[in-house]
């Protein structure tokens, strides 16, 4: 009697390990954020992105959490849902009526709700490889079929008469992602960040270094680090041929670009693929967040079409407005960035982004190569900003001519080099002007000052 005691007491064990295994990512979490597209009887069509209330409500003795919608176009959810989740199993609560909607916990052969068959349950790979999650596929009496992931719910489901597909699902600390490419989902971002072949080109300000210029780029090779494959950020001084390799590494997922440095947590530096109103939070600063106020296509100097995102940085007190361009960061300064109220002393100035020794984007102050010249490193402007001259300090013998421009590339003023340094720029009106000067050799430089 006693031994058969203990093999129930055994079983019932076992039964219960087995219910809290079968899975360790939750769906119904309020750090999950869903984006659906979404379809309505009459044919339109919209997005929706969803997440849950923070805190739960008792409804018929249990407790759930409330579907809360961030935003969408074309319809609202008028009704009230509510979720729970209990061992693999996701539960909606609506018109006082609970239905099962998942459970993860089925395996290959099992049946769901008399209608559908377990055909395929298998680990899938999301996060750039460093998260497993369980995908299982159901097959429905009339061949119908439907694909559901541990942790994200169904790729289809239908709320009061909306139909929604899966598109895109994601932590509001943006550390697990995983994207759905049906058709009607496209990623937004085309343009790679962390690739070896863009470098970047950045200026020290002068008081600290004058004439310090220096590259920033990416290894060519891969790096398996915490289970995720990352590229080393390479410096190159402008007087020195050789790489210095930092301690920062960087990896690119569904238009997001994540920073890490050394031995610490991986933290998000870029999210080219948020959209509109996102809030974006980091792992470091949670009580600060980012807010995506205006995006806008922009014609690059190569001639592709890229990402603009206006971002609403709030660090208490300091608030500002950044500006991102898709695959090549923050425009105004770029050195090991990240989401979060950080300060850089001092700030390097971001001059423009070669791919493939082109250039594809300028601030004005541009070195289309990467070696070193005398005269590239010795040609300064001053005063910068200015009321009324400019001076050119550097080898006026190797000058050939100067070209003065706004911003818009309308030509203000031209004038050939006569051992002259001092520019008159009284007549010009107050703002950002670009001054182009050609040498003999035909190459050529410019240098962005301000006039006020």
């Amino acid at each position: 009697m006693k031994a058969l005691h203990s093999l129930i007491l055994t079983l019932i064990f076992m039964y219960h390990v087995k219910a809290q295994d079968c899975t360790t990512l939750t769906f119904v979490n309020p750090d999950n954020i869903l984006k659906y597209i979404t379809y309505l009887p009459g044919g339109s069509v919209g997005f929706a992105k969803v997440t849950f209330s923070k805190d739960s409500f008792l409804l018929s003795q249990k407790y759930y959490r409330k579907l809360i919608v961030l935003d969408y176009n074309v319809y609202e959810l008028t009704e009230d849902h509510f979720f729970r989740e209990d061992r693999g199993k996701v539960y909606l609560y609506q018109n006082g009526m609970e239905t099962l909607m998942y459970d993860l916990c089925l395996n290959i052969g099992d049946r769901f709700n008399g209608e559908w068959e377990v055909t395929s349950k298998i680990p899938i790979s999301t996060d750039g490889g460093a998260t497993t999650r369980n995908q299982i596929i159901l097959q429905h009496n009339s061949n119908g079929f439907q694909k559901w992931v541990e942790g994200i719910g169904g790729v289809k489901i239908v709320l009061s008469s909306l139909n929604m597909i899966l598109c895109e699902y994601y932590t509001k600390n943006q550390n697990q992602v995983y994207y759905e490419p049906t058709n009607n989902c496209i990623s937004p971002v085309k343009t790679s960040h962390v690739d070896h072949e863009n470098i970047w080109h950045l200026t020290v300000p002068q008081w600290v270094n004058p004439g310090y210029d220096y590259w920033l780029s990416f290894s060519k090779d891969s790096f398996l680090l915490d289970q995720r494959y990352y590229r080393k950020q390479l410096r190159k001084k402008n007087n020195n041929d050789e790489w210095e390799e930092t301690n920062f590494y960087f990896r690119e997922y569904l238009g997001r670009v994540f920073t890490k440095y050394k031995d610490n947590n991986e933290v998000l530096s870029y999210n080219y693929a948020a959209e509109v109103g996102d809030t974006l939070y980091s792992i470091q600063s949670p009580n600060n967040h980012f807010i995506v106020s205006e995006i806008e296509n922009i014609i690059m100097l190569d001639g592709t079409t890229r990402r603009k995102l206006t971002v609403n940085s709030d660090c208490g007190s300091d608030g500002t407005l950044v500006t991102w361009i898709e695959g090549i960061g923050e425009t105004q300064s770029l050195d090991g960035l990240e989401i979060g109220c950080i300060v850089y002393d001092p700030v390097p100035q971001f001059n423009c982004l070669l791919t493939n020794n082109q250039i594809v984007y300028s601030n004005g102050f541009c070195i289309s190569s990467t070696e070193p010249t005398d005269n590239q490193v010795n040609i300064t402007l001053l005063p910068n900003p200015t009321t009324d001259h400019i001076q050119i300090l550097g080898n006026l013998q190797t000058m050939k001519s100067i070209q003065i421009s706004d911003i818009s590339g309308r030509i203000m003023l031209e004038k050939f080099i006569q051992n002259e340094p001092s520019i008159n720029v009284d007549p010009l009106a107050s703002g950002v002007y670009i001054c182009k000067v050609e040498w003999k050799n035909g190459k050529s430089q410019s240098i962005r000052f301000v006039k006020q």
